[in-house]
C-alpha cells in the first residue's frame, strides 16, 4: 500500500514553522509595517478606532475551509507497491484511489504546524486549492483504501479546526495592536507639527 503525499501540519524536517510562530510575527511585524503605511491624509481623514479597523481588515488572516460537497472520489488502474511475504515490497497491479477536496484559503497553511499536534499528522498532496488524499491498493484491499481517505479526511479537519482556534484569537487581537502603535504615530505627527508651526515665519 502506498500512501499519497506527504506529512501535513508537520512543520518541515527541522519542527520550526508553527502557525504561532507566524501569526506572532504578523501581529508584531506586520501590523507595524501596516501602519508605518497610513499617510498624513490617512490621520486627518480617520480617528484612532477606524485607523485600527483599516489595519485590522488589511492584516486579516482566514483559515482552509474544505469544501467537501464539491469532493472528487477516484479509483484508477495502476502499478502500485505492496509488501510482499518477505518484509519487501514489490509492484502489482492495483487501483489507485484518491479523493480531491477543493478548499478556500492560503495552501501555506497546510505547512504548518498548529498549537495542538500529535507525531503522526496526516498526510496528502496539495495542488493549487485542491487538496488530494488517497493510497494505492490491491483491487481487493480497496475498502483500507476508503478507510484511510475517512480517517485521513477527519483528522485533517481536526487540525484545521485548531488552526482556526488561533487564526480567530488572532484576528480578534489585530485592532488592539494597531491602536496603541497608531496612538503613538499620531503624537509624533502632533510633536512635528508643532515644531514646524513654531519655526515657521521667523
Amino acid at each position: 500500500m502506498t500512501v499519497h503525499g506527504g506529512l501535513l501540519f508537520f512543520g518541515g524536517f527541522d519542527h520550526r514553522a508553527s502557525l504561532a510562530d507566524v501569526l506572532r510575527h504578523n501581529l508584531d511585524t506586520g501590523v507595524r509595517a501596516e501602519v508605518a503605511r497610513l499617510t498624513d491624509a490617512d490621520f486627518r481623514a480617520y480617528d484612532d478606532t477606524a485607523l485600527a479597523a483599516k489595519v485590522a481588515v488589511a492584516r486579516r488572516a482566514e483559515p482552509i475551509i474544505l469544501r467537501t460537497a464539491e469532493s472528487v472520489g477516484g479509483a484508477n488502474p495502476a502499478r502500485v507497491k505492496v509488501n510482499d511475504f518477505f518484509s519487501g515490497q514489490v509492484e502489482v497491479d492495483g487501483l489507485d484511489v484518491t479523493k480531491t477536496i477543493p478548499f478556500d484559503g492560503d495552501p501555506q497553511l497546510f505547512d504548518l504546524r498548529p498549537n495542538q499536534f500529535d507525531l503522526n499528522p496526516p498526510r496528502g498532496e496539495v495542488r493549487g486549492r485542491k487538496l488530494i488524499i488517497g493510497m494505492g491498493v490491491r483491487e481487493s484491499e480497496s475498502e483500507t483504501a476508503v478507510r484511510h481517505i475517512e480517517a485521513t479526511l477527519a483528522a485533517v479537519e481536526t487540525y484545521l479546526s485548531r488552526q482556526a482556534d488561533a487564526i480567530d484569537a488572532y484576528n480578534a487581537a489585530l485592532p488592539g495592536a494597531a491602536l496603541s502603535l497608531i496612538q503613538q504615530r499620531r503624537g509624533t505627527f502632533g510633536a512635528a507639527s508643532d515644531i514646524a508651526s513654531r519655526l515657521s515665519g521667523r
